[in-house]
């Protein structure tokens, strides 16, 4: 039986902000709000982040299209660049993010790509109820699918949770 490469490796907890937390939100400083990735992709808005990086929503100035960029510091490792080598072995696999740009700027490694929508967990929060069976179903289905096509490359995910799900 083949082994089963990671799709997340642990790195450290850099990040574009200031050391300040909200309601465990933190504040988007005014330094990564200017910020232009490729001369062509400008930061909006943070999504997420984490061990792996800060993801923000970005629009793509040539084209008017919203993307997620993944951003980590250059001296925080390679895992972006690890990262991006699965995306692109995954590529056309179902509810996986087609990769729009990787490269270098500004003192990070940086992967723009396609925005898939919001996260289950934004879903839960903005309706405040809970899901009816059929779509909790339809949403598992979804899933299942997206991780067995995953495992079927040999990958494993390792960090699947309603606040990811569906966001990139």
């Amino acid at each position: 039986m083949p082994s089963l490469k990671t799709l997340c490796v642990s790195e450290s907890q850099d990040s574009l902000y200031d050391d300040c937390d909200v309601g465990h939100s933190t504040i988007f400083t005014s330094y990564a709000s200017s910020m232009r990735i490729d001369r062509k992709f400008k930061l909006l808005s943070r999504i997420g982040g984490g061990s792996q990086g800060d993801v923000f929503v970005a629009r793509n100035i040539l084209s008017g299209t919203e993307v997620a960029v993944k951003l980590q510091r250059l001296e925080s490792g390679r895992a972006l660049e690890r990262e991006y080598l699965v995306y692109k072995s995954l590529t056309g696999g179902p509810g996986i993010a087609h990769l729009c740009w990787f490269g270098t700027d500004s003192g990070h490694h940086a992967m723009a790509m396609d925005r898939l929508g919001p996260s289950l967990e934004d879903i839960l929060s903005q309706t405040g109820q809970k899901l009816v069976a059929e779509v909790v179903a339809h949403i598992g289905c979804q899933m299942v699918s997206c991780l067995e096509f995953i495992h079927t490359r040999d990958f494993i995910h390792r960090d699947i949770k309603p606040s990811t799900s569906g966001n990139v």
